[in-house]
């Protein structure tokens, strides 16, 4: 047994360290920046990553506010933004685009791209939107079909040496990507790939030497342990304990009267409809606590970093605990403006729904319960519900409300 431990001990110690390597390596070229797509699509895009970015790519735009040449982009961060005049939720990302701009002048280079379609009116709503960065027409299409463009707005971030380091990311991950890159000296870049190629051939060859023992512990792999519900007599017993304070009676619950109302039930059950469309399935729920969180795509804290979060613990805590991701809307539709509607557009949240999952390689449940009858089910129509509900809203309006995090409730095995 003390060898196996010694073992073990030496396999983390060894792959940890080309892990670090790796890391140091590719100067966290991954990490915590979000890829959007799937399927080939993705694929194809993550096979431009890491490779020299076609500068000549730009000269097939026209009608530039302010042309730029290859050598303005030199030893810089570029950054390419997608947008079209006609469809308003790409207008929301140009103010981030230009703040970007502001704060990195001199390492940082944005193009606007716009769309074939509706040129005519683009440099006059970026200017309204105050936008100074340049903007391009791609007439043909050509430049959009290079980069593999599926939706605006999409973003490109090219490193200091030339070469596209990120390609279509949510924009939630945009100010990571483009800081990080700047902090990257163009050497450092230049350096990337046979930085990686020697940290992945230290891993692979400690892989090859503890990859026997090197597993992942993951106690969900266990299989299930059957659960007897209590009997009648059983749960009589435990409440009389509860009421005489026995303790073989219920955990005292702690007060927190900051979450609740007066006129609000101390208790409330609530049951996930059977309706509910879920991905990858319906999780099991029998004998285990059930974790709500409510998210939803435009909300950045929503999303990243708590996904991740989540699915740890669902991997930590899986026999005991089932994690569930609601995507939500923010608020009423039927009360909002009809130029607002893209923020709960039902096509961009389906694709949400069907795409998260994969890019962030979930294996706890995301459900869509778009109407938020679950939403108002865990906090109630007023008091706290309102106000969770009101900051998604006011945070998706306001791309700098940056502090609001997914709400979560905590339901027992019985709801």
């Amino acid at each position: 047994m003390k060898s196996f431990i010694s073992a073990l001990a030496c396999s983390v110690l060894t792959t940890g360290l080309a892990a670090g390597l790796a890391s140091a390596a590719a100067s966290e070229a991954v990490r915590d920046v979000v890829r959007e797509g799937a399927g080939d699509r993705r694929a194809t895009l993550n096979a431009m990553e890491l490779k020299s970015f076609d500068h000549g790519l730009l000269s097939q735009l026209t009608g530039w506010t302010s042309p730029i040449s290859a050598g303005e982009t030199s030893g810089k961060v570029v950054l390419l933004v997608t947008w079209a005049s006609w469809y308003t939720a790409s207008h929301q990302v140009l103010p981030l685009a230009q703040k970007l701009a502001d704060q990195h002048a001199g390492d940082l280079v944005v193009v606007g791209i716009h769309h074939p379609q509706g040129f005519k009116n683009a440099v006059a709503l970026a200017k309204s939107r105050g936008v100074s960065f340049p903007i391009a027409h791609d007439a043909n299409g050509k430049v959009r079909e290079a980069l593999h463009v599926d939706q605006d707005p999409d973003f490109y971030v090219i490193d200091r040496a030339g070469q596209m380091r990120y390609a279509d990311i949510a924009t939630s991950s945009v100010t990571e990507a483009v800081e990080r890159l700047i902090a990257e000296s163009r050497n450092d870049a230049a350096t990337l790939n046979a930085r990686i190629d020697e940290a992945q051939r230290i891993a692979e060859e400690n892989a090859r030497r503890t990859g026997t023992i090197n597993q992942e512990i993951d106690l969900r792999s266990l299989g299930e342990v059957p659960f007897t519900p209590p009997t009648e007599a059983e749960w009589a017993a435990v409440k009389l304990a509860s009421e005489t304070n026995s303790r073989n009676g219920w955990p005292e619950m702690p007060e927190d009267n900051r979450s609740r109302r007066r006129d609000e039930p101390e208790e409330r059950t609530v049951a996930l409809p059977e309706s509910m469309p879920m991905l990858p399935s319906r999780p099991a729920t029998k004998g285990r606590a059930v974790v709500l969180y409510f998210w939803h795509p435009l909300v950045p804290r929503t999303v990243e970093p708590t996904l991740r979060d989540m699915e740890l613990l669902q991997k930590q805590k899986g026999r005991d605990v089932a994690v569930i991701g609601v995507l939500v809307s923010t608020g009423n539709r039927s009360s909002r403006r009809d130029d607002d509607d893209e923020t709960n557009d039902p096509g961009m949240l389906g694709r949400a729904f069907r795409n998260t999952p994969r890019e962030f390689h979930l294996t706890h449940t995301i459900a869509f319960n778009v109407g938020g009858e679950l939403f108002d089910a865990a906090f109630g129509n007023s008091g706290r519900g309102s106000s969770e509900r009101f900051a998604l809203e006011a945070s998706v309006r306001d791309t700098s409300v940056r502090a609001v995090r997914a709400p979560v409730v905590v339901l027992s095995s019985d709801n």
